[in-house]
């Protein structure tokens, strides 16, 4: 808060340069904004995800659930329509789709063997465990951005003490850097890394954690090979896509059920959970934060929204601690990381900042494509097993 504490003429041209001083501080904190705002950004997802899997679960009449049904399937066949041509329905975005789900669904085969089951936990489950890991793997996305601070700020110091070799030498780094998509590869690394973490989680029957840290591997995965000539396409996937794919298979798969009189509530509850997510997750912002989107207010409202979901539903890493990570400090860490978002966010807000260096939204963005994303095909996957399922009994989570 140092730059409020300058006088309103600045250095005497008068001008206010207290805006502009605050915006670089807070352009130079976003290594610890930035991980709070990918949360923030996700939460609408976990909310529609959440919401769609609580309905499907339940055991109701068959009144009850031929009415959900006959309402999902009309939603879905009428959203189609109207999106017909639009770039969420195009022939690369369906074959990127059909791609991820079914790289998806093969990894989770392999982890059910690897876990010595026969099918995976049900979609209720994911997004209460999915939540504890959110933070961790955003840290981890953010890290690539940090990389950046000590090199600007050598840099700074060579051109004040003229070294301009040493300046030049650190520019052409980090526009190499740069320009060929180190948060794209970044997330890749990652993606390895949490493959083999889930691969682990499964052979200690931690199936929940496997699947979801799975499902995110494989989309992160799938992004940086769609950096490779010719594979451009992958980059086209959208949710909307494999929500209409993941439904018509369940719904060819039900269909085969109920000729063969094998359509029981486990099936019912997979192709309901299915159809749900399908149509409810592509409006996940206005479902979340209908008063925003309403008043058309601007993404920090919505930033806003996100940031008080987690801090009031979320926060099981704090709810533990060890020697070398005592509860104390993760509960502080955590707040410390909501202020200073908080702060990031109202700076925006306030000052019509939007587009500017200190703007955080299109990390808000990230965060529900890499953090949502991957729940929301882990429902997918797990509500299709369930109606694909040779058998009518169901393994625990």
């Amino acid at each position: 808060m140092l730059p409020w504490l300058l006088p309103a003429g600045g250095l005497g041209w008068d001008m206010d340069l207290r805006t502009v001083a605050l915006e670089g501080s807070l352009v130079s904190l976003q290594p610890l904004i930035l991980p709070a705002m990918m949360v923030a950004g996700s939460a609408p997802a976990q909310i529609v995800v959440t919401g769609a899997q609580a309905a499907a679960s339940p055991p109701v009449g068959r009144g009850v659930f031929w009415t959900g049904f006959a309402v999902a399937l009309a939603w879905l066949v009428v959203a189609t329509a109207l999106g017909a041509g639009a770039d969420d329905y195009t022939l690369s975005a369906l074959v990127a789709a059909l791609i991820a789900l079914l790289a998806v669904t093969a990894l989770v085969g392999f982890l059910l063997w690897r876990g010595d089951r026969r099918t995976p936990p049900e979609p209720a489950h994911y997004p209460e465990v999915w939540g504890g890991w959110l933070y961790p793997l955003a840290v981890a996305m953010v890290a690539v951005t940090a990389l950046t601070i000590p090199v600007t700020i050598v840099r700074a110091l060579a051109a004040m003490l003229g070294l301009d070799s040493l300046a030049g030498v650190l520019d052409t780094g980090v526009n190499l850097f740069l320009d060929n998509n180190p948060g794209v590869l970044g997330r890749g690394l990652l993606g390895l890394v949490v493959l083999v973490a889930a691969v682990r989680f499964a052979g200690r029957s931690r199936m929940v954690e496997a699947v979801a840290l799975g499902g995110f591997a494989v989309l992160v995965l799938l992004d940086a090979v769609g950096l490779v000539p010719g594979l451009q396409f992958l980059h086209d996937r959208s949710t909307a896509a494999m929500g209409l794919l993941a439904s018509v298979v369940a719904l060819v798969a039900a269909a085969v059920s109920a000729v063969r009189r094998r359509f029981g509530r486990d099936r019912a509850a997979g192709v309901l959970t299915v159809l749900l997510l399908a149509v409810l997750y592509p409006h996940r912002d206005l479902i979340s934060d209908p008063l925003s989107t309403v008043l058309a207010s601007t993404g920090a409202v919505v930033l806003v929204f996100g940031l008080a979901w987690r801090v009031f539903t979320e926060a099981e890493v704090t709810n533990e601690g060890s020697p070398r990570y005592p509860r104390s400090t993760r509960v502080l860490l955590l707040l410390a990381n909501a202020l200073f978002a908080t702060t990031g966010v109202a700076f925006v807000a306030l000052s019509r900042g939007l587009g500017t260096n200190a703007d955080p939204t299109v990390w808000a963005e990230l965060g529900d494509a890499t953090l949502g994303d991957p729940l929301y095909v882990a429902g997918l996957v797990a509500g299709l097993w369930l109606v694909l399922q040779s058998g009518s009994g169901r393994d625990g989570a």
